[in-house]
């Protein structure tokens, strides 16, 4: 039985930063846009510690692990 070929197909790259870990930080030269890029399986692990970062600096506070995850 021929199912026929399909005419669209999805990928989606999957990358990863040298040492693993993601970048939650502003983005270099502009103070006013922040990133949270997490990387595979621990996406959404990361997305909440990102959210908390980001929300500290918006809210004018310090957060202990935000120079972790700065851009390097």
């Amino acid at each position: 039985m021929d199912i026929g070929k399909p005419a669209y197909a999805w990928s989606a790259p999957f990358s990863v930063t040298k040492d693993g870990m993601p970048i939650v930080d502003t983005v270099p030269g502009y103070t006013r846009i922040h990133t949270i890029m997490g990387f595979g399986g621990n996406g959404i692990t990361f997305s909440v510690i990102g959210a908390q970062i980001i929300a500290a600096r918006i809210a004018g506070r310090a957060d202990a692990d935000a120079a972790v995850f700065a851009f390097r």
